[in-house]
């Protein structure tokens, strides 16, 4: 499967900093519908000192990197020509740490590609953002906070629209879709996920229009309130191959603060440690699972033996979130992938993902 050829008419197309507007493009049996719109609120790109973080703009080789935006908008890829009426429906969601724009020609549209050329209908979405907490040429205060239950309420937002506008128009007739992510997406696409079977646990009162027939996370969820991850944030314990230092550990919290309402930091400082962890408690999907949790593809990875990370998620994560579903009687396929970076996948195990995805659309989307 020629994935680098997927780029072809990104590459081509300038509407990435020239502002929004919908787009079609086409490229190796694969159509790709640009900027389609599931709400009303416009990118985030002008905001304040018309922010852009060091991803926004092109890179030295003339590639197109997305600029900071967290618009309701979204991308849709098909197998050029007529869409089967229960062809399975998988929702993408980026990762970045929440704050981060993406780069939609890289890794992830290769591992979309490979769903599209088996079937997949994809809609891969951007959602509310925190303005990136690592640039130092703002204020923190004027930045954009966007919390966990602002992120969710797009992903809800967007599975409205697909119910009653745009799988419609598709000819596509199903009452359940995929959803996932990589990272901060895998993050949120548990979240959503389990909160359809477990509505009071988070208290949004999310509508949850289409059902979740399975879960794909890929190098995440993390579970924010597990000693692993907690206890660097607390104590400056980073574990062997952390990429986090006291800087960092400092704005992370700062981040988590925002994104879970709560100023974890002063609770932190004043000794509410216990309080603080509640908190990520119960921003942490697995602590979600119950007996009617929908099915789970995990996905994680570890830099070398010994390594208690990937760099960024604790390996311990991946053994607890197992453990949940199995408690829970949850079906789940699971995979843990050595010598490997967060976030940067060989294509075996993108090859390896799909193969679970197609699987697990026979056996939860079509019943």
């Amino acid at each position: 499967m020629r994935f680098a050829l997927l780029t072809v008419g990104v590459l081509a197309a300038g509407l990435l900093l020239a502002g929004f507007s919908e787009s079609v493009f086409r490229t190796d049996g694969i159509k790709i519908t640009r900027d389609l719109r599931y709400g009303d609120r416009d990118d985030a790109r002008e905001e304040g000192e018309k922010y852009k973080s060091y991803m926004s703009g092109r890179q030295s080789d003339g590639h197109i990197m997305h600029s900071h935006r967290s618009g309701q908008y979204y991308d849709l890829l098909h197998r050029d020509g007529p869409i089967p009426a229960d062809a399975p429906v998988y929702v993408h969601l980026h990762g970045g740490a929440w704050c981060q724009p993406y780069d939609k020609d890289g890794e992830g549209l290769n591992f979309i590609g490979r769903l599209v050329n088996c079937g997949f209908v994809v809609v891969n979405m951007d959602y509310q953002l925190q303005n990136d907490v690592t640039d130092g040429t703002r204020e923190l205060w004027r930045r954009s906070h966007a919390s966990f239950d602002d992120m969710l309420r797009d992903i809800d937002a967007l599975v409205t629209h697909l119910k009653t506008v745009r799988l419609p128009a598709l000819g596509i007739k199903t009452e359940k879709i995929a959803i996932g992510g990589g990272s901060a997406g895998a993050h949120l696409s548990a979240l959503y996920a389990y909160d359809e079977t477990n509505p009071d646990w988070l208290g949004l009162g999310l509508k949850h229009e289409l059902k979740i027939g399975f879960v794909m996370d890929f190098v995440g969820p993390t579970d924010l309130a597990s000693e692993d991850f907690y206890d660097p944030l607390v104590n400056h314990s980073f574990p062997i191959g952390a990429m986090f230092n006291e800087w960092s550990t400092d704005r992370l919290l700062i981040l988590l603060g925002w994104l879970t309402n709560a100023d974890l930091k002063g609770m932190i400082a004043k000794g509410k440690i216990e309080d603080a962890r509640s908190v990520l408690a119960k921003y942490s999907p697995l602590r979600m699972i119950t007996e009617k949790s929908c099915p789970t593809i995990l996905e994680y990875s570890r830099l070398w033996p010994g390594a208690t990370t990937d760099g960024c998620v604790p390996v311990s994560t991946y053994d607890d979130h197992i453990a949940a579903l199995e408690k829970a009687n949850v079906p789940y396929e699971a995979h843990m992938s050595w010598f490997s970076i967060h976030g940067n996948p060989r294509s075996g195990v993108l090859s390896s993902l799909v193969s679970k995805c197609e699987d697990y659309a026979e056996k939860y989307l079509k019943k």
